[in-house]
């Protein structure tokens, strides 16, 4: 308002420069006759009025509604703004001081200590350039550092300076965060291999759990450990493929050279590898579902004639009639 005001050139009536004429005229004779200067006044005031409370809200607009001229309505105002300007201040100062940049972008944080300033040159308490330079260095972090003494070692930063110098650290910084966390990265990666250890010539598996990295293999088997890379030579894992005793291998081993020695003979069965023939007999009652054809992937698992049977097992029909004492066929 203030700008078109002052472009129309008629802010001299709303800061009270061009006062109200008087009403009335007296002539020569003691005539009084209505001044029409007052009434060219008037209008122009009236004009002015109008434009004011078209640009105020409801609420603003119940405050001043009782002014009947511009300079009145412009008074009552400043007068209403004046307390909640001062309170705006305090607080965006406060605001200020508190600002740090934290985990927000350097756009972020440089756009809101902008703001902040704009808010107190809006409620007149504008901040020179240095000022704000102060408070956007105040609110950077240890990494920020160099950025703080390069323009604290200058003699004159302006805001875009200041801003393009942030983006340019900020990038850096980015780009040094990438680096060191791609090592980390590999190592994590690297307690993830398979470890080979096995002992014998079977296969086996092999955990550790006090160890990490890369374990060594002492036998001709395959295994595998969750562990990770670890050096390390445990003996007493270690079996003879020879005698079968621990702790020590068929290279050390004092019965290598024994043409009398007999090795022990233990059996040792593949239980991963164990299928058993022999069939059991089940105590549970099966319905015959009715079906009419049945289909199997091992032809000598069925009973194709009557006499073949040999088991115990009877047949019971469910409405309690059975064949009992016979074979199934």
């Amino acid at each position: 308002m203030l700008p078109y005001l002052k472009g129309q050139e008629v802010f001299g009536y709303v800061d009270g420069t061009l006062n109200a004429p008087p009403t009335t005229i007296t002539d020569a004779n003691g005539t009084s006759s209505p001044n029409p200067q007052f009434a060219a006044w008037s209008k122009q005031d009236n004009l002015i009025l109008s434009a004011i409370n078209s640009s105020l809200t409801e609420e603003v607009l119940a405050q001043v509604y009782q002014a009947t001229t511009s300079c009145a309505i412009w008074l009552a105002l400043e007068s209403c703004f004046a307390s909640q300007s001062h309170a705006k201040v305090v607080q965006v100062c406060s605001e200020l001081s508190t600002a740090h940049k934290g985990s927000s972008t350097a756009t972020e944080y440089f756009m809101s200590i902008k703001k902040l300033t704009d808010e107190l040159a809006i409620a007149g308490q504008a901040m020179s350039i240095d000022d704000i330079i102060t408070y956007v260095l105040v609110g950077l972090g240890s990494e920020y550092d160099s950025l703080v003494t390069m323009v604290s070692s200058r003699d004159t930063t302006t805001l875009e300076d200041l801003y393009s110098l942030l983006l340019t650290v900020e990038a850096r910084i980015n780009h040094n965060q990438q680096a060191l966390s791609l090592p980390i990265a590999a190592a994590n990666l690297a307690t993830r291999q398979p470890f080979s250890s096995s002992t014998g010539r079977g296969r086996g598996t092999f955990s550790s759990n006090n160890n990490r990295g890369q374990g060594r293999s002492n036998g001709r088997g395959r295994g595998a450990n969750n562990s990770g890379r670890v050096s390390f030579n445990n003996h007493s894992n270690r079996c003879c493929q020879l005698c079968e005793k621990p702790g020590h291998t068929v290279h050390t081993c004092w019965w290598r050279f024994d043409v009398n020695f007999i090795p022990p003979n233990i059996q040792r069965p593949a239980q991963a590898n164990y299928a058993s023939s022999s069939s059991s007999t089940s105590q549970d009652w099966h319905p015959d579902s009715g079906a009419t054809h049945h289909m199997t992937a091992n032809v000598k698992t069925l009973s194709l004639r009557s006499d073949e049977y040999t088991g115990a097992d009877q047949i019971q029909i469910g409405n309690g009639a059975g064949l009992l004492g016979e074979r199934p066929t």
